[in-house]
C-alpha cells in the first residue's frame, strides 16, 4: 500500500432535531512496573487510541497520532439500535476501529475504547449511556452508515523507535434527537459484552442479545418512565498510510 493513500471510513448522515453537549471521558492509563510488554503496549495503543478518536470532545477536523507496532488497524461490522415495546426505532451501522497484533487487541465502538480480548478485556472509554433526571442520554459515535459501511483495513509495522505514526483524521458533527417518555431499551453490539456492561452506570439493568444472530451480542441497557436523547456523533474518519 503506498504511503499516503487514505481509507474513506464513513459518514452518518441523520436528521438533527437539537444538539446537545455532552462531556466524555478522557482515560489515562499508566505503564505498570510488573506488566509484561505486551500489556504495557496494548495499554499505551489503547491510550492513543481515546486520544486520537475524540468523539464527544471535537467539533469538526482533528488529526490524532497512534503510533503502534505491526498489526492491523481495520473496521469491523457494528450496530446500535433504539428500540421500545413495538420494536425497533432506530437502528444505526457504527462499526468499530479495531487494532489487533497476534498478542494484543485495542477497539473503538460508539465511543467506548476497549483493550483486550473477549473474555478478557478492560474498558478504557465507557460508552455515553448515562442517566439525567427523567432522561436517558446516549451518546452514538458513528464510522459509518448503511449505504458506506466502514471497510478499512490496514497492515501496519516498525517496533521501538520505528514504530508506525498512523494518522487518524476525524471530522466530526453531532445531531440530536429526543424520544419520549418510555420503556426504552439501547442495545449496542460488542464483541467484548461482558466488559462493556461493567462499565456502564446503568450496569443493574442490562442483559444480552444476539439481535442478527451474527455471534455478536448486543449489550441492552433497559429504563422506564424516561425521556431518551439520542445523540450521534458523525465521524469522517480516514486512515492514513
Amino acid at each position: 500500500m503506498t504511503r499516503g493513500q487514505s481509507h474513506v471510513v464513513g459518514v452518518a448522515i441523520l436528521l438533527a432535531v437539537t444538539v446537545v453537549s455532552l462531556g466524555g471521558l478522557t482515560a489515562t492509563v499508566a505503564d505498570t512496573v510488573d506488566a509484561g510488554t505486551d500489556h504495557v503496549a496494548e495499554r499505551q495503543a489503547a491510550t492513543q487510541l481515546a486520544d486520537a478518536v475524540r468523539p464527544r470532545r471535537v467539533t469538526g477536523t482533528h488529526t490524532g497520532r497512534f503510533a503502534v507496532g505491526s498489526g492491523r488497524i481495520e473496521t469491523v461490522p457494528r450496530t446500535v439500535r433504539l428500540l421500545n415495546d413495538s420494536g425497533t426505532i432506530r437502528q444505526i451501522a457504527v462499526d468499530a476501529l479495531v487494532y489487533r497484533t497476534d498478542d494484543t487487541r485495542v477497539a473503538t465502538v460508539t465511543g467506548a475504547v476497549v483493550r483486550g480480548r473477549p473474555g478478557a478485556a478492560t474498558v478504557v472509554r465507557r460508552p455515553s449511556v448515562r442517566r439525567a433526571a427523567d432522561t436517558l442520554v446516549v451518546g452514538v459515535a458513528t464510522l459509518g452508515d448503511r449505504e458506506n459501511r466502514a471497510t478499512a483495513s490496514v497492515g501496519v509495522g516498525g517496533h521501538g523507535p520505528a514504530r508506525s505514526q498512523i494518522p487518524l483524521r476525524t471530522n466530526v458533527s453531532h445531531h440530536a434527537t429526543r424520544y419520549p417518555t418510555d420503556t426504552w431499551r439501547v442495545a449496542i453490539e460488542t464483541a467484548t459484552p461482558d466488559a462493556v456492561a461493567a462499565s456502564l452506570n446503568t450496569a443493574d439493568d442490562t442483559a444480552q442479545r444476539d439481535f442478527d444472530d451474527d455471534g455478536v451480542p448486543s449489550v441492552v441497557v433497559h429504563v422506564t418512565d424516561r425521556r431518551v436523547v439520542f445523540v450521534v456523533h458523525a465521524l469522517r474518519l480516514e486512515v492514513v498510510s
